[in-house]
Parts: structure tokens; sequence; C-alpha cells
């Protein structure tokens, strides 16, 4: 599980944040056999309601057989404004105030290492998104398949970085349903570890306000990540607990 979370932040590239969102500008060439694929997952999980969400907040959680590791994070993506809070590796607290666009202005390292965790934590939560936002992936369907992590199968959508938010030659497989392609398990190869492959299940989504994420993925044996104390906050509202907001919509 260590490696998977430097495989999407510590030893991650940052991406070229676009100065007016934060967001990354990129070209992508697609196989039109393939492509419908990954926008349907993208709208399975509400892509288009994203853009409703002015504000994130959430805590990614992850534990295995010897380390546990808890990191506190706000987001403006319209502004690309972030906010952390944690602890170093020797268990200092740490915090850091930035924009995505401005990295360079203050304390540029700290801002760069904090970056790179960012895209590792919120890769979680979004990379359903990011299969339609990041424009330097590349799709390849590899039909149907066993799951990484036993039993059954499902069909499988290989997804490659080449270059921007991930490294490149990073590969996601994304196992889904395709009756209705919600994600049940990924298996993740970093290129500079091609022969470590990690796989996680993911639980079933959740409402996030005007999007769906998966909160809860467990690997093998005691190694887990999961997603805690979500809020979002709306256009004109104030912070919302996506708890209390599920009650209120039910």
């Amino acid at each position: 599980m260590w490696g998977l979370l430097a495989a999407f932040g510590f030893t991650a590239r940052a991406a070229t944040p676009n100065p007016k969102s934060g967001s990354t500008e990129q070209t992508v060439t697609v196989q039109a056999s393939t492509s419908p694929i990954y926008r349907s997952i993208a709208q399975t999980y509400h892509v288009q309601g994203f853009t409703d969400l002015e504000g994130l907040r959430f805590t990614l959680n992850a534990s295995g057989p010897h380390r546990k590791i808890e990191r506190h994070w706000e987001w403006w993506p319209g502004t690309g404004e972030v906010a952390y809070s944690g602890k170093d590796p020797n268990g200092q607290l740490l915090q850091d105030h930035y924009f995505r666009h401005r990295l360079l202005v203050g304390n540029a390292v700290l801002h760069q290492t904090i970056d790179r965790m960012f895209t590792s934590d919120t890769c979680w939560i979004t990379f359903p998104f990011q299969l339609v936002w990041d424009k330097n992936l590349r799709f390849r369907s590899l039909g149907h398949k066993p799951l990484p992590i036993p039993p059954g199968k499902a069909d499988c959508l290989e997804v490659t970085s080449t270059g921007g938010a991930y490294a490149p030659g990073d590969v996601f497989q994304l196992y889904y349903d395709p009756k209705d392609f919600l994600i049940k398990q990924w298996a993740v190869k970093r290129a500079s570890q091609p022969d470590a492959v990690e796989a996680y299940s993911w639980s079933e989504p959740s409402n996030v306000g005007p999007v769906l994420m998966s909160l809860d993925y467990q690997g093998s044996g005691e190694r887990r990540v999961w997603i805690s104390d979500i809020f979002v906050k709306f256009k004109g509202s104030d912070w919302q607990s996506v708890e209390k907001l599920a009650i209120q919509l039910d």
C-alpha cells in the first residue's frame, strides 16, 4: 500500500496547473472503440456534478502492518487553493496553505512536497473523474478478466499515463461492472517499479454532494485506505457534513 501511496504522491510528478482553475490542460488521443468506456465510468460517478462543488474537506486515512497515515485537506477546485494539516515523518505537526498554480511563491519546497501528497490523496476519490479531466491518459480494453483480489471476474480497462499528474508509464487497471460501470477493484503498477503491482477493492460509492465517490479501499491483509470527515461547500452556502446532507436528502 505504501508503494501505491508513493506512486500517487511522494514520487509523482506534479501536473502543470491552469492558472485560472488549478486544473491541467493536456492533449489526448484515444481509440474510438474504448473511449465510451472511460466516459461511461466518469459519468457513472457523476463527473458533471463536480462543478457544483465550491469546496471539499476530507481526511485520508491509511493503515498497514507497520504504519498509519492521517492527512487533512481543504480544497477549492475552482481556484486551486489547498490547505493541509498532518504529521511529518518525525510525528511533528505539518501545515501548509497554497495555490496549485503558484507553487513557487513562498516556501516552494514545502508547497511542491505537499502538492505531490495532494495529488496522491485526491487520486483515490477523483480517479473516475480524471478519466475525462486528464488528457494525458491512454486507454485499452482488456476484456473480461479475473479480479486481482479473488474471487470473481470483471471487465478491465487499462489506463496508462503519458505524463502530467502521474509519471509516464504508470498503469492503472480498472476492473468494472459492464452493467453499471462501477469500479470493483483496481491494480496499479508504477513505471519505476514494474514488478510491483498493488490491488485494492473499491467500496460501493457514496453520495458526496452532487457526485459519487468510493470512500473505502481494502487491499490484501491489513492494508486499507479510507476517506472520513467529509464536508462540502456549494456556492453561497456554508460547509455541510456529507453525513448530515445525506440525512436531509432522505
